[in-house]
């Protein structure tokens, strides 16, 4: 997703053209009435607000489903940042400089968010560590957190998944329903002990977390152009990139929880992503969903979300809808 400096949420009334979403509804939840969180965004990731009931039509198993409860929420969440700090994160590998940066911008990322919230945050290379565990945006352990990831050693090897698997055992423990993993990664995964990431990927499909993504992998390093941030580059100046399959890895992920991705490439654009990505927490549409008394169970994708109206304003906007089944 491209990024560009502007408002952190977009308010719109009603919308035109037709934006479909699919999710993935396992047989264990098709029952006659489902609640869901769901996020509207435009093409940099703001939360779309002010819709209503009449903006949505949803259909499941191919069959008309209506809209019960539905508001526009900012429910307190359990939001876990999950940091890599391995050497191809690093501005300069000896300097550590990149951590004291996301430490700054996850502590106005928290400052901004709802106050009922509480934190965790996990850092890995060659292994996960949690360096703060679930705590609000004051006293003691949110500050020794930050300053334990601006001080933490950088080092060989990436242990994405682990560090999810990690952040999952985490989870456990959260004291919010609506829970929110944050992973900032380049995605050069390359040390995990996991042995198959289709069962972690099952693992996260089945809880009650949503995945987002800042996957700076595209990103410029802040010593080679001041307004450009992230990777470290190579003698020949070219720009690290992510293997297809983490792409497809994390994709799966955030698409599976109703998440959203975030690309910046720019340092105006990481600022932009964290803005986003608050604003949407803060802006997520939950409802409730009945159908028919009798609902098949057998189509695991037959959840279907649309947005049409007639507002003519609107007609080119491109818009996104993710969802996730509570």
């Amino acid at each position: 997703m491209n990024m560009s400096p502007g408002s952190s949420f977009l308010m719109v009334i009603a919308l035109c053209g037709i934006l479909t979403a699919y999710g993935t509804l396992s047989p264990a939840r098709a029952q006659s009435v489902l609640k869901l969180s769901v996020h509207v965004t435009d093409e940099f990731g703001r939360p779309v607000t002010g819709l209503t009931t009449q903006d949505f039509k949803i259909t499941l198993d191919n069959r008309h489903a209506v809209i019960g409860r539905f508001v526009e929420n900012d429910d307190p969440a359990s939001v876990l940042f999950i940091v890599d700090n391995s050497g191809s994160m690093q501005i300069d590998p000896k300097s550590g400089m990149i951590t004291k940066y996301w430490a700054m911008k996850i502590r106005d990322f928290i400052y901004a968010g709802n106050p009922e919230n509480e934190y965790g945050l996990i850092v890995f290379n060659k292994e996960p560590r949690v360096i703060m565990d679930w705590t609000s945006n004051d006293g003691p352990a949110f500050s020794a957190g930050l300053q334990q990831l601006i001080k933490s050693e950088s080092k060989a090897k990436t242990s994405l998944f682990d560090a999810i698997d990690r952040g999952m055992g985490m989870m456990k423990s959260a004291g919010h329903k609506k829970r929110a993993i944050i992973i900032i990664s380049d995605g050069n995964e390359n040390g995990s002990r996991i042995g198959r990431f289709r069962d972690l990927r099952k693992t996260v499909r089945n809880s009650d977390v949503s995945v987002y993504t800042i996957n700076v992998a595209n990103a410029y390093s802040l010593t080679e152009t001041p307004k450009s941030i992230i990777n470290y580059l190579t003698g020949t100046r070219q720009m690290l990139r992510v293997s297809e399959a983490y792409n497809s890895d994390m994709t799966e992920l955030v698409n599976d929880t109703g998440g959203i991705n975030y690309s910046p490439v720019t340092v105006d654009q990481v600022a932009l992503a964290f803005d986003s990505l608050g604003a949407a927490l803060r802006h997520q549409y939950s409802l409730t969903l009945t159908g028919p008394s009798s609902i098949p169970t057998g189509n695991k994708n037959g959840l279907k979300i649309q947005l049409s109206s007639g507002n003519p304003l609107l007609k080119n906007l491109p818009l996104r809808v993710a969802f996730k089944v509570n």
